[in-house]
């Protein structure tokens, strides 16, 4: 399953079982986490060096 948004197909990928929630939810959590500041861009050790 193709998305727009290429976190959700790694999201599907890490767990399956999360298709059944749908994309749609999905993308309203992402949209959510990151308003709120949960989500960070770059790698691990980009992150760590900053």
């Amino acid at each position: 399953m193709e998305n727009s948004d290429p976190r959700i197909d790694a999201i599907y990928e890490a767990d399956p079982l999360l298709k059944l929630v749908g994309p749609g939810t999905i993308t309203d959590i992402l949209k959510a986490a990151d308003k709120a500041g949960l989500i960070t861009t770059g790698t691990a050790s980009e992150r760590r060096a900053a």
